[in-house]
């Protein structure tokens, strides 16, 4: 795993991570024996994009991307996904604003497929989990840490 943070100027804060691993899957299901291997990865970038100086307006978008994985005797086709928002702070920063966007681009739909030792099978999931929402958020104050008394060790004879 790799963790990659950008930042341009004042404008932009990036990072990106990338992950990756080696999958073994060995067994029997039924009468058909397997062991498969796959090399699988996943990137992921986000993006914070202040739309004005005083940081107030921004833009998140973010993203990943996932490699073909298996499971057991299933291969798992690609995903990738495309998430927005915008967020507005009000100057106080005690009230804030979030126009958020999920799966933009309706890609979240697994296709799963079997074709090992005469047994074939495809799975195309037709869900879709796209949606907007708005949330609005105020903050009642700030957390202030209290004065605690120093504790008296002396009848612990140390």
């Amino acid at each position: 795993m790799a963790v990659l943070p950008f930042r341009a100027g004042e404008v932009l804060s990036s990072r990106l991570t990338l992950m990756g691993a080696g999958i073994h899957h060995k067994g029997t299901l039924v009468d058909i024996s397997f062991d498969r291997k796959k090399l699988f990865g996943r990137a992921m970038l986000t993006n914070t994009i202040f739309l004005t100086r005083d940081k107030n307006l921004s833009l998140d978008i973010s993203g990943h991307y996932n490699s073909a994985v298996i499971q057991g005797l299933y291969d798992i086709d690609p995903l990738y996904n495309l998430d927005a928002s915008l967020v507005w702070a009000l100057p106080k920063k005690n009230l804030r604003f979030t126009l958020r966007g999920s799966d933009l681009l309706n890609s979240q739909k697994p296709v799963t497929h079997v074709d090992e030792q005469g047994q074939k099978s495809r799975m195309e999931l037709f869900m879709d989990v796209r949606s907007v929402s708005l949330t609005v958020r105020y903050t009642f104050g700030s957390y202030k840490e209290k004065k605690v008394k120093a504790v008296d060790t002396s009848r612990f004879a140390t």
